[in-house]
C-alpha cells in the first residue's frame, strides 16, 4: 500500500464546502460531518448566451476545482443555482429594488431552478457533477405580497429572489418554497416538482469512488467530471 492510500485507509479526507451560501451551509450541516468552508472566489458571469443550466454546471465546477486547488488531499463540493426563466438566467438580486423586478416578472409563471453540484478530490483524480431541474409555479402575487415577503425574509442573495435549497425539508423553516404551498403566511409558490438525476445515486457513487482503497466499496481508477442526468 502507498503513503497516499495508507492515509485514506487510516483516516478519511476532509471535507471542504466551496462556497460561502449559509443556505448550502446549513444543508450540509445537517449531515453532522466536520467540514470546513472556503470561498471559491470565482467570477460568476454568464457567458454570452450561455443556457441557464450549462451556467449553473460550469460554475458548480469551476468553484469546486477553485478551491480543490489550494487543498487538493480534501474532498471538495461545489455547487450553483441559476434561475431560468424561460431560457433567460436570473441570478442574485442583490437590491430590494431588483428583487421586485424579478418576483413581478415571475409571478403566475413557471420558473426552473437549475441546481448543480460538483464533487472533486484532485490527490484521488476525481470529479464528478450533477444537475436537478427544480420547477417551480409561482402564485400570481400582489405588489404588497411581494413587497411583505421581501421586507421578511430579505432573500438578496439567492438566485431567482427564492430559496429553493431547504424544498425537501419537512419543518416550516421556509415559508417561500413548499411541494405543495398553501394559502398560509408567506406563501409565494404553487406548485414544486422536482426533475432529473436521483441524488442518491449520485452521492452512491461518490462514496464508492473516494472510499479508501482497500475499503469495501471502493470503485477503483479515476472518474472524470460527467454529467448524470438533467
Amino acid at each position: 500500500m502507498t503513503s497516499s492510500a495508507a492515509t485514506y485507509a487510516t483516516s478519511p479526507p476532509p471535507l471542504i464546502l466551496g462556497s460561502t451560501s449559509r443556505y448550502r451551509r446549513e444543508l450540509l450541516e445537517r449531515l453532522q460531518l466536520p467540514f470546513e468552508v472556503h470561498a471559491p472566489q470565482v467570477d460568476e458571469t454568464p457567458r454570452a448566451g450561455e443556457p441557464p443550466e450549462n451556467l449553473a454546471r460550469r460554475l458548480a465546477l469551476a468553484k469546486a476545482r477553485a478551491v480543490a486547488a489550494r487543498y487538493p488531499q480534501a474532498v471538495v463540493i461545489g455547487s450553483d443555482q441559476v434561475a431560468d426563466l424561460e431560457g433567460e438566467p436570473l441570478g442574485k438580486p442583490g437590491t430590494h429594488e431588483r428583487a421586485v423586478e424579478q418576483l413581478r416578472r415571475m409571478r403566475g409563471r413557471t420558473v426552473i431552478f437549475q441546481t448543480a453540484l460538483s464533487v472533486v478530490c484532485l490527490a484521488r483524480g476525481f470529479e464528478m457533477s450533477d444537475l436537478a431541474a427544480v420547477k417551480v409555479r409561482f402564485r400570481a402575487l400582489s405588489d404588497a405580497e411581494i413587497d411583505t415577503y421581501l421586507r421578511r425574509e430579505e432573500p438578496y442573495d439567492c438566485a431567482g429572489t427564492a430559496c429553493v435549497g431547504l424544498i425537501h425539508d419537512p419543518r416550516p423553516c421556509n415559508p417561500v418554497v413548499k411541494r405543495h404551498a398553501s394559502a398560509g403566511r408567506g406563501t409565494l409558490v404553487h406548485r414544486v416538482t422536482v426533475a432529473g438525476a436521483g441524488s442518491t445515486g449520485f452521492w452512491l457513487r461518490c462514496r464508492g469512488a473516494l472510499a479508501a482503497p482497500d475499503a469495501p466499496g471502493h470503485a477503483g481508477g479515476d472518474r472524470a467530471a460527467q454529467p448524470l442526468g438533467v
